[in-house]
């Protein structure tokens, strides 16, 4: 593949590199990057469930060259901490993301991250996976990309020990969006064991009450997605009924496994088990 990709990205004329699962390590990466002095119309790059290692901070150093991209996709793909420093210290090239999703984090890429997303005026999507990160540093992010003043979809993953404190965090901070369509919560996902889920991925009533706030809040809402979160009964039960009374909203998906004992999901007509 590295011997054919060059001749095959050197056009001005391309808008989009889709390589996902075609085990696109950090050398072919290097090739790639290589290529965007030449692709300057190029808008989409996707390189979904690769093995990508270094290869994200060798694109990354290239961003300068396709500044009109708007969609960058690297979820499923793992890493390195040093990659993910260098990808975020150059987000400030790409002015005109809307759509941004990435498989993991870290501290020390945080900062710069964060005040990446925050220039991105016309992001409309972004995916943030939270596992590994301090909760301050995760806090951040998370307050950050609710500030997206163009977000559509909200997608926040791999909550674990500090799961209450991020959904509270997100429900909080996400602002009056006029086109915020769909939120998506979701927990640690380990083959759906409810004893798994129960001890690192439960939210206290507080946490619900925030759900409850934004919920009233945002009324261009129309889908809610909290997956493998254990809510207590008293507080799925209010927003559930937050859901049902919300105009705009279609449908709260919810993990089948994570329904409390006592509760008749038939009452309410907008949730969907997951």
């Amino acid at each position: 593949m590295a011997d054919v990709l060059p001749n095959a990205l050197r056009k001005s004329t391309l808008t989009v590199i889709n390589l996902s699962s075609a085990n696109i390590g950090p050398e072919i990466c290097r090739t790639v990057a290589k290529s965007l002095k030449k692709t300057h119309s190029l808008k989409e790059l996707i390189l979904k469930n690769n093995p990508i290692g270094d290869g994200i901070g060798f694109l990354a150093e290239y961003f300068k060259y396709v500044t009109k991209l708007t969609n960058l996709n690297v979820s499923y793909s793992p890493v390195t901490e040093q990659g993910m420093v260098i990808l975020s210290q150059n987000l400030h090239e790409l002015q005109q993301m809307e759509k941004l999703s990435i498989y993991q984090l870290f501290d020390a890429a945080c900062e710069s991250f964060a005040q990446g997303i925050q220039n991105m005026k016309a992001l409309e999507l972004i995916t943030l996976p939270l596992q590994g990160l301090s909760s301050s540093e995760a806090f951040r992010i998370v307050q950050r990309a609710c500030q997206c003043p163009q977000m559509v979809e909200l997608k926040i993953t791999d909550m674990t020990s500090n799961c209450d404190l991020m959904v509270s965090c997100a429900a909080d901070n996400l602002i009056e969006i006029p086109y915020l369509k769909i939120v998506s919560l979701y927990g640690k996902r380990d083959e759906g064991r409810v004893e798994i889920i129960k001890k690192e991925c439960t939210i206290t009533n507080g946490a619900c009450n925030a759900v409850v706030r934004m919920l009233r809040r945002i009324g261009s809402l129309e889908r809610l997605q909290i997956v493998s979160l254990w809510m207590p009964k008293e507080g799925l039960e209010e927003v559930a009924m937050a859901c049902e009374d919300h105009h705009n909203l279609k449908t709260f998906r919810y993990s089948g496994e994570c329904v409390p004992p006592g509760i008749d999901i038939n009452n309410f007509k907008k949730i969907e088990l997951y």
